[in-house]
Order: C-alpha cells, then sequence, then structure tokens
C-alpha cells in the first residue's frame, strides 16, 4: 500500500531540496528509500512471524489428529485399550491444553502482525506528511533548465538565443550567457600566451566551452545537417569564441578611451560601428 501511494501520489528527486508543479510533490530520493527500507525491514519481520504461525499451526494439526485418535480409541475400546482409562483421559487433558495455549499464541502473533502493519504504516506515513513541506516560493517560481553536459542553460534565454539566424551569432550569445563581460576580458581561449600579448590569461571553463559545442551541435542536428557539414562547423566553435573575447575587449577598450576624452572634454567623433572582430587576427588554436 505505501509503495503504491509513493509512486502514484508523488515523484522522487534525485535532488537535496523539495520541489514541486502544479500537479506533482518532489520527495528528496534519499527520504523515499529511507522509507522503503524499513517498509521491506517490516516485511521480514511479517515473513517470520508468519513463518512461526505457519509452524504452530502445523503443530495444532499434529495435536489435534493425536487427540483425534486417542479419543477415538479410549471411545472404541474403553479400559480394554491397553493402557488405563485414567492415564489416557489425563494426556487428553495435557493435549486439550497444549492446543488451547498454541492456539492462543497463534492468534498473538496475528494480532501482532497486524498491529506492527498498521503502526509503520502510520508512522511513515505521518512522516511523509511532515517531511513533504511546502516548497518555498523560489523553488515554485524556479526557472526551467536546458542542459548540455553538466552546465545548466537558463530555457527562456537559450530559446531565444536559438532563433539567431547565424550560428556565429548563436555562439557568442551563449559565451555571453555562461560569462560576463568583465570575465570574459580577463580570459583567452585557451591559458596559451597569445603572439601580440604579454600576458597570459586564465582560460575559459572546459565544461562550459563542452556545453557550448553540444549545444551547437544539437542546433545543428535539428537543422538536418549532415554529419560531415556539423564536424566542420563545430571546428569553428573556438573561432567564434576567441571573436567573442575580442569583441569585448575592443568594446572595453574603447569605453575607457571615450571616458578619457569626456574627462579631457574633447569631442571626438567615433568612427562607425563595425564588426569588432574584423580586425583582430586569429591564432590557430582559435580554429583547430
Amino acid at each position: 500500500m505505501m509503495e503504491k501511494n509513493l509512486t502514484q501520489n508523488s515523484t522522487i528527486s534525485g535532488d537535496s531540496e523539495y520541489s514541486s508543479s502544479d500537479e506533482e510533490v518532489y520527495i528528496p530520493k534519499r527520504k523515499v528509500d529511507e522509507y522503503e527500507n524499513k517498509i521491506i525491514n517490516q516485511k521480514k519481520k511479517i515473513k517470520t512471524l508468519k513463518s512461526e504461525n505457519e509452524v504452530l499451526k502445523s503443530k495444532i494439526a499434529s495435536l489435534e489428529t493425536d487427540y483425534d485418535t486417542l479419543k477415538k480409541k479410549l471411545n472404541r475400546d474403553g479400559s480394554n485399550a491397553g493402557i488405563e482409562e485414567s492415564s489416557c483421559t489425563e494426556m487428553l487433558k495435557v493435549l486439550l491444553q497444549k492446543t488451547t495455549e498454541l492456539d492462543q499464541k497463534t492468534t498473538k502473533i496475528d494480532q501482532k502482525i497486524t498491529e506492527i502493519i498498521y503502526q509503520k504504516t502510520t508512522k511513515i506515513e505521518a512522516s511523509l506528511k511532515t517531511t513533504v513541506e511546502e516548497p518555498s516560493s523560489r523553488n515554485k517560481n524556479k526557472e526551467k533548465e536546458i542542459i548540455f553536459g553538466s552546465i545548466s542553460f537558463p530555457e527562456k534565454p537559450f530559446l531565444t538565443i536559438s532563433r539567431r539566424p547565424k550560428n556565429s551569432l548563436f555562439v557568442k550569445d551563449l559565451v555571453s550567457l555562461l560569462w560576463s563581460d568583465e570575465d570574459l576580458s580577463q580570459r583567452s581561449l585557451t591559458g596559451k600566451k597569445h603572439y601580440n600579448s604579454k600576458e597570459i590569461k586564465q582560460p575559459l571553463t572546459p565544461e562550459k566551452r563542452f556545453a557550448i559545442e553540444e549545444a551547437f551541435k544539437d542546433r545543428l542536428k535539428k537543422q538536418q545537417y549532415h554529419d560531415a557539414t556539423i564536424a566542420l562547423e563545430l571546428k569553428l566553435v573556438n573561432r567564434y569564441i576567441s571573436e567573442k573575447i575580442n569583441d569585448v575587449r575592443k568594446c572595453n577598450s574603447r569605453r575607457n578611451l571615450s571616458m578619457t576624452y569626456d574627462i579631457q572634454n574633447k569631442n571626438i567623433p567615433r568612427e562607425e560601428e563595425k564588426d569588432l572582430s574584423e580586425n583582430e587576427p586569429i591564432s590557430n588554436d582559435m580554429i583547430n
């Protein structure tokens, strides 16, 4: 009964926190496992008691058979049965007493089994009621996520990015979703020293880069690209990421330069916006 309730009325969650949807309540898997183990242990105890009960019933049946045999023999042969009537009557009394005792013991075992089942079931149900608390508003309002690799992307922004027409923009927007501009400006694709740079910047997180590749691969498959084409397109991911890093650095440089000119009260017209990645040299490790 409890196992049925657990599967029908609740959904097992591997998370440590409780969560819910409109119609389901999620119980931590650890708690469910704990209750299921308790139920299994009680079933083992009940099985043992039932086995003992069957043994007692067998003994009762055997004693009743002996009792009937002696009673028939006494009625048929009377005092000529080869044993004294008083002795036979005494044996019958002993058998009756043992039968009664065994019957009482069997009844007690049956009552104990019923009581254990009721108490444990009630206790587990009560524990479940106190354990499954009302989820917090944070969990209720928790945004759905799309997972690639070990990284979760918030669903709404990801779906918006998925509508980008160009693959390069799709990848660059995913980069912005995982790293802030400030963080990107202090990072490099691989952590290797660039030929025109004096410093070695921290590399991008490999897990996040892998997640972007997986998301890009999923996009290409949904667009029904052939495997060979997908393999070629995936080689461009590093290039797109590097271009995004360069875009951010150039924006920061222009912003800092503009602030400097404003402070000096100089009015210098800006150039028209160009593709920020056009003039930035691309190293071989960006493409491979």
